[in-house]
């Protein structure tokens, strides 16, 4: 089964979503790999998935 590189940059970026800085080089990675198309697609997906999931996990978190 081949999995396209947008899938594999979702799935990628959805593992390393717990360090900004990691998913920020990752995402970078994708970008430069993409076609435009994917790009934009993978933007729509960081936008609807991750960032909605870290917003939610932070205000999960125990008061330290």
């Amino acid at each position: 089964m081949k999995v396209s590189y947008l899938d594999y940059s979702m799935l990628i970026l959805e593992k390393v979503s717990f360090d900004n800085v990691l998913l920020k080089k990752e995402y970078n990675k994708a970008l430069s790999l993409l076609t435009h198309s994917e790009q934009e697609k993978l933007r729509i997906w960081l936008r609807d998935n991750l960032v909605a999931h870290q917003s939610t996990r932070h205000s999960q978190a125990e008061p330290v």
